[in-house]
């Protein structure tokens, strides 16, 4: 999952395995090493602020790490998610938008220009822990 799925149709609301959005591109990607995240980029976020994850420098980020930015919810709300890919040239892959599908994206200068930009980790669930 993730850059194999480049190429794939982005579409709002879908959950893969042929088209996707940001958020169901994510869960799924996690999904394939047992990790169960929420369906939505908010539910995902504020789950991991909720203790499933720690919040990461930018700068320090590392490929698995999720970025959320907000979108078409407006400025204050969290609408969208990337999976890094390569932290070294600010690079991702992302379910963007209907022009572009599931692609890399570049996330370099988005802290600048995004109103709500957050690098988060997920924790590595214990031994006999059960995620969301």
């Amino acid at each position: 999952m993730g850059e194999k799925e480049v190429g794939n149709t982005y579409q709002f609301g879908a959950s893969g395995p042929k088209a996707w959005d940001s958020s169901a591109f994510t869960q799924a990607a996690y999904a394939q090493s047992g990790i169960r995240l929420p369906r939505t980029a908010q539910q995902q976020r504020d789950w991991l602020a909720a203790g499933h994850g720690t919040r990461v420098v930018p700068g320090q980020e590392r490929p698995g790490d999720l970025i959320f930015e907000n979108s078409y919810l407006g400025p204050d709300r969290v609408g969208y998610v990337i999976l890094v890919i390569d932290p070294q040239s600010q690079r991702g892959v992302a379910a963007q938008d209907p022009t572009v599908n599931v692609s890399y994206t570049s996330y370099a200068g988005a802290q600048q220009s995004k109103h709500i930009f957050q690098i988060w980790r997920v924790k590595a669930p214990t031994k006999g822990s059960v995620n969301h």
